[in-house]
């Protein structure tokens, strides 16, 4: 048991290639903050398990576009949770994929379209990977993504697939679902814990 978990720590890590350099990875919020920070939390737990020095950059409650992202060890992956929009501008040019945390109510469901709607018109993206955050249970999860990916589908001719199948944001992230994130990684030249946030605030810094 024990070297079938080392096989897959080892496995992951080469994944997630390559391994001298840092990442970005990004992730728009459409939930409920707290729910967004809650998944948010379980990958990085999970990636700090298997053998990555991973940081959370929560931008919710940041009104300020993002600039240039440096970044020096020891970090290596950087989750960069941020409002939608706002992430979709500063991935132009660099990224034309996000992960999506979202809602399963049906009442969140017609904003968080007018959001994917906004992002492939005005900035290009067009591969999304969902995750229902609040979602109770799979189904619910499934029913949530079944009627949005057949709106997107139909009116914007974008498919947008869940993270992972059958899985709900209360769930541990496991070996599948991180090397799905790979996928949406994005570089970095290095990184210091405390730079993203000086060089947002302090020099004001847009894109």
């Amino acid at each position: 048991m024990f070297e079938a978990a080392v096989d897959q720590a080892d496995g992951l890590r080469r994944l997630f290639s390559p391994r001298v350099s840092s990442s970005v990875i990004p992730i728009g919020c459409s939930a409920p903050a707290a729910a967004c920070r809650g998944y948010a939390a379980l990958l990085i737990d999970a990636l700090t398990r298997v053998g990555f020095t991973p940081m959370l950059f929560d931008r919710l409650d940041l009104d300020h576009e993002l600039g240039e992202v440096q970044a020096h060890a020891p970090v290596n992956r950087l989750l960069l949770l941020e409002e939608p929009v706002r992430l979709a501008r500063w991935l132009r040019g660099r990224q034309q994929s996000m992960v999506l945390l979202l809602s399963h109510h049906r009442d969140a469901l017609p904003p968080q379209y007018a959001t994917i709607k906004s992002i492939v018109g005005g900035h290009g993206l067009r591969q999304f990977a969902t995750l229902f955050v609040d979602a109770p249970s799979p189904d619910e999860a499934a029913q949530a993504h079944y009627r949005l990916a057949t709106c997107a589908r139909r009116f914007l001719d974008v498919e947008i697939e869940p993270l992972l199948q059958g899985v709900v944001g209360c769930t541990t992230p496991g070996a599948a679902s991180l090397a799905r994130l790979q996928r949406f990684e994005t570089g970095i030249d290095g990184f210091l814990p405390l730079d993203p946030l000086v060089s947002g605030v302090e020099s004001g810094l847009s894109h």
